[in-house]
């Protein structure tokens, strides 16, 4: 059963995350590396500066850098979005980890088909916790279509929404397949 989401909840939520994955959370604004990660990402046509600043959480090695404050929102759902987020950005730590940091880099710098790859996996943690709370699957194709913003091409969001695909039946017979989605929901669970 999922937990009534408040601001304590999310907070503790991010420290076990944090403490689990040896991570370390930032606000993104503060940080001089994700403005001139901004810039580089809208020279290579990825995102816009407001937008990358703005809406996306970012994953750089064992930090991640947020857009927003934990735990500070304006709604229950908001709240539970920092926890998703949250989820997502763990899973791109366990790939940063599996690849080596200069090759993780390398792929979702250098390719849109990796890129898309990358986040899809990452997406999968979306697709996990929306049904461990709700019970049902997100818009998959909705899902795949957040790729654009990642200036991923049409051909590699097929192939998110592929992979989507393929991981919805385990999901909906209540598989966790992402190593993010296992602590995240195993915490829940207990609180």
């Amino acid at each position: 059963m999922a937990p009534v989401i408040t601001g304590k909840l999310v907070e503790a939520f991010w420290q076990h995350m944090a403490q689990r994955f040896a991570t370390r959370s930032r606000l993104k604004h503060d940080a001089l590396r994700m403005r001139a990660t901004a810039h580089a990402l809208a020279l290579i046509g990825v995102l816009e500066v407001p937008v990358f600043m703005e809406r996306y959480t970012t994953v750089w090695g064992h930090t991640i850098y947020t857009p927003f404050v934990v735990g500070v929102a304006a709604s229950d759902e908001a709240l539970w979005w920092q926890i998703v987020v949250c989820t997502h950005e763990h899973q791109h730590v366990v790939q940063f980890e599996r690849d080596g940091q200069l090759a993780y880099m390398a792929r979702y710098l250098g390719s849109s088909r990796q890129r898309a790859l990358l986040e899809a996996e990452a997406y999968v943690c979306n697709m996990e916790l929306h049904h461990w709370r709700h019970g049902t699957m997100p818009d998959l194709q909705a899902l795949a279509a957040k790729l654009r913003d990642y200036g991923c091409q049409p051909a590699d969001i097929a192939a998110a929404h592929a992979l989507y695909l393929e991981a919805a039946p385990a999901i909906e017979a209540g598989r966790i397949v992402s190593e993010a989605s296992r602590v995240a929901i195993d915490w829940l669970e207990a609180h």
